[in-house]
């Protein structure tokens, strides 16, 4: 059984359009290679970037470091990134 390599890319400093779309040709560039998108190290974070990274694209294993919630939320409308936590029950005193 082989087992198909994971790449890491961390994104430093700004994420742009410009740096989604260098992204998105790197990940494109890898065929069918999951990848670990780090954003860490982003201070700079454009929303309308995540949508020159996502759209069409067709990798099959995108797993996302380093965001906020609201970050995390964007990608996950997309279809892309952490599988949501389990809700939990909660029980109320009546």
């Amino acid at each position: 059984m082989s087992v198909k390599p994971t790449v890491t890319m961390q994104v430093d400093e700004v994420f742009d359009l410009h740096t989604a779309g260098a992204l998105r040709a790197r990940i494109d560039a890898l065929g069918s290679a999951g990848v670990v998108l780090d954003f860490t190290h982003v201070r700079t974070f454009r929303d309308a970037a995540i949508d020159v990274l996502t759209r069409g694209l067709t990798t099959p294993t995108i797993q996302l470091r380093g965001l906020d919630t609201h970050q995390e939320r964007l990608f996950r409308y997309l279809g892309i990134g952490a599988v949501p936590a389990p809700r939990r029950s909660v029980e109320l005193d009546a």
